[in-house]
């Protein structure tokens, strides 16, 4: 198998490399708390899996279009990575199945977002992975906001690495796939492509969220997302 680094510039080797030793630390800390952790181990098999094999995601037959990227990114992110990323308890809804419909709205933006990324820019796949897990940063509980306002560096220490890494397996494995599938990408992705995915994918899934859980709201007539 190809090397993941080569090609990378040395400090986006750095970079990974300090990372990695930050995700291995903070895993450390919360395997010895808990061992409902390993989920998200399962999740990063699985991610790894479509990293290395990114055709599983992409049609048999005929040329990948939107529709594809959209609806695979979909039930890969509501069904799959969001319930190993929640540890199969749920964050909005104990019942696993209710959680992944609530989940549809930020999903699906999420998703759209990047689609229009990869359609306008090359994207390679490491800078696209750690963009992509930015948007633990404002994630709707914004754990990581509310845990630097209260001043619990520690525990941000710890949580910061392990939601960057879930969060990014929420879209990163299809946005892969489908990276070099839109013949219109064609400027590679630069640090205006990182900033502009940052905050175009976090506005997504916040306001994708918000928006399902009001029409949610609407329709059941009781509390969604809350």
């Amino acid at each position: 198998m190809r090397n993941p680094l080569a090609g990378l510039s040395r400090p986006w080797q750095i970079a990974v490399g300090l990372y990695a030793v930050w995700l291995a630390f903070a895993y450390a800390v919360l395997l010895r708390a808990d061992s409902i952790y390993l989920w998200h181990f399962a999740l990063f098999a699985l991610a790894a899996l479509l990293f290395a094999k990114p055709r599983l995601l992409r049609p048999r037959r005929g040329p990948p279009r939107r529709a594809h990227f959209f609806l695979v990114g979909l039930i890969w992110s509501a069904l799959v990575a969001m319930p190993l990323a929640t540890l199969l308890r749920g964050d909005l809804h104990p019942n696993l199945i209710v959680n992944s419909a609530l989940w549809l709205g930020g999903c699906g933006a999420l998703v759209g977002a990047w689609m229009w990324l990869v359609s306008r820019w090359r994207w390679p796949a490491l800078p696209l992975y750690f963009v992509a897990g930015a948007i633990a940063l404002a994630e709707p509980g914004f754990v990581v906001v509310r845990s630097a306002q209260q001043g619990a560096w520690s525990g941000l220490l710890v949580l910061l690495p392990v939601l960057h890494a879930t969060h990014a397996c929420l879209v990163a494995p299809v946005a892969n796939a489908y990276r070099e599938a839109f013949s219109d990408a064609t400027r590679p992705a630069t640090a205006n492509a990182f900033v502009t995915g940052i905050v175009l994918g976090t506005a997504a899934f916040l306001f994708g969220a918000a928006a399902w859980f009001a029409i949610v709201k609407q329709l059941l007539g009781a509390p969604a997302g809350t």
